[in-house]
């Protein structure tokens, strides 16, 4: 009986194992728990590590090339072009005479810009045959002009030496007021020369800028240059008689 009673008597050690499971079981649930609760209160912003910062290394500036848009189909405009303007002209043209054969000369001066003879040739009635100018010719294409018109003349004078030059410093129109004074020499050639035989025939023009009556006579210098034609005894012929002009 004592044996049998031995045999079934429970054996004390197994539930304390259980125990200890249990609680080791409580201890570890509860940590989880208290962890999670950690994670869960603490500020989210706190456990997020600060972004390291770069120092040390170089900036580059990359630039970023802007597309533009694609030129169209459609040309530009062509330019304008402006017209010339062409002046009108007048249905009628006055023409001046020309001089037929005049020849060509280099160094005959302005008409306005002459020196005056200082001691002009003196008017004659008639002419008297020159030794050294041939057929002398001289007249005006008008009796009677305006003040300040132009006055056209013509004339020609022919070398009488068939081998030698004549050099000559002054030739044109005199002209000589109602008194028979000097009152303008109109150079048409200064300090120039004929050569042997030669013809010259040329036209010309002066102007008066006082009305009246004057008379005008074909003159030449033969005086060279033309400043010793201004000075006294210059060598001066008067080559045609006067022809008279009213200048209105």
């Amino acid at each position: 009986v004592q044996r049998m009673t031995e045999t079934t008597q429970p054996d004390s050690g197994r539930p304390m194992l259980l125990i200890v499971i249990s609680a080791v079981g409580l201890i570890f649930g509860c940590s989880l728990l208290a962890i999670a609760a950690f994670f869960l209160l603490r500020d989210p912003s706190a456990g997020t590590p600060a972004s390291a910062t770069a120092t040390g290394l170089p900036t580059r500036a990359v630039n970023i090339v802007t597309a533009t848009s694609a030129p169209t189909d459609t040309p530009p405009p062509p330019p304008t072009v402006s017209e010339p303007t062409i002046a009108p002209t007048s249905d009628t043209a006055t023409e001046e005479p020309t001089a037929t054969t005049a020849p060509v000369v280099t160094n005959k001066p302005a008409v306005t810009n002459l020196p005056q003879p200082t001691n002009p040739p003196p008017p004659t009635a008639t002419t008297a045959a020159s030794a050294r100018i041939l057929n002398p010719a001289f007249s005006l294409e008008a009796t009677a002009v305006p003040a300040n018109q132009a006055i056209w003349f013509n004339f020609s004078v022919t070398n009488a030496n068939p081998t030698e030059k004549l050099p000559y410093g002054a030739l044109g129109a005199a002209i000589f007021d109602a008194n028979g004074v000097n009152v303008h020499f109109q150079g048409s050639y200064t300090n120039a020369a004929l050569d042997p035989g030669q013809v010259l025939p040329w036209r010309d023009h002066t102007a008066i800028g006082t009305p009246g009556t004057y008379s005008l006579r074909l003159a030449i210098c033969y005086s060279y240059p033309l400043e010793a034609c201004s000075a006294a005894g210059a060598d001066w012929e008067m080559l045609s008689p006067p022809v008279s002009i009213v200048i209105q």
